[in-house]
């Protein structure tokens, strides 16, 4: 069985299995079978555990056959790993452990101040290379930052559901590079014709530059808007959600997924 190796992330403050609202419980189905999991606040046994079950700040470690253990929990289940076969119940509810397996995304930067945002539809918790102008936001499945020069790497769970860039950087998700493109589902590209066209546009969803930019291209990661201009060249940019708002001021070519509008 893997570590999760996140122990004392959101550590408990005491707190008792009576305070907090959330149940997490893993059912054995005959098959000895070991478990690992952390989560983003406190977290306490909800009955008397056996020896071989062990709560550690925000992580516990355990193992089950026939019977069953059960942990009440705050915020979002931030790594879950499973050696063999058993039934996961969260807050009564039955969950394929897959969703739950921890991955990593990281951001580097290309010696540009670049600022993200990213959402995931599990927990997301720290990994390494993260500051002060880093934060993880209260529910445990929204973060943003800054990178330059360093890099900023997060664990989360389930899939990225939402992520902004204003700028270039580096993207790894589970130690793999990837392009914009992987996390971010369409595309919107504006091609100059000669004269300056400035324009605008507004999306539902997350937002990043693909190429193509100069300093006259603002990103708002915040509001998913953008403001740009462009001669002779040609911006291009990943979105997802719906394109909501598009204005041209002067003449440009502009092509959505790849189909000219």
């Amino acid at each position: 069985m893997t570590a999760l190796g996140v122990a004392g992330i959101g550590a408990s403050s005491g707190a008792t299995a009576r305070s907090l609202a959330r149940m997490l419980t893993v059912k054995g189905t005959g098959e000895y079978t070991e478990y690992a999991l952390s989560v983003s606040g406190d977290l306490a046994e909800q009955a008397d555990l056996s020896g071989e079950d062990d709560v550690s700040g925000s992580t516990a470690t355990g193992a089950v056959a026939a019977g069953r253990d059960s942990y009440r929990f705050s915020g979002a289940i931030t790594g879950f790993d499973l050696s063999g076969d058993a039934t996961l119940l969260i807050d009564g509810e039955r969950t394929d452990p897959a969703d739950l397996s921890t991955r990593t995304l990281a951001i580097e930067g290309v010696d540009t101040y670049t600022e993200y945002a990213f959402s995931a539809s599990g927990g997301i918790s720290p990994r390494d290379g993260l500051t002060g102008e880093d934060h993880i936001h209260a529910d445990g499945k929204r973060a943003s930052g800054a990178v330059a020069a360093g890099r900023d790497s997060y664990r989360f769970s389930g899939e990225i559901t939402a992520f902004s860039m204003s700028s270039d950087a580096k993207l790894f998700l589970d130690g793999v590079e990837v392009d914009i493109t992987s996390l971010l589902s369409h595309t919107l590209a504006i091609q100059g014709t000669g004269p300056r066209a400035d324009y605008s546009l507004h999306v539902s969803g997350g937002i990043a530059g693909k190429n193509g930019h100069s300093g006259e291209d603002d990103i708002d990661i915040e509001r998913g808007r953008v403001d740009g201009a462009v001669g002779g060249g040609r911006d291009s940019y990943a979105f997802s959600g719906d394109l909501l708002d598009f204005d041209l001021d002067g003449d440009a070519d502009v092509f959505l997924d790849g189909d000219r509008l």
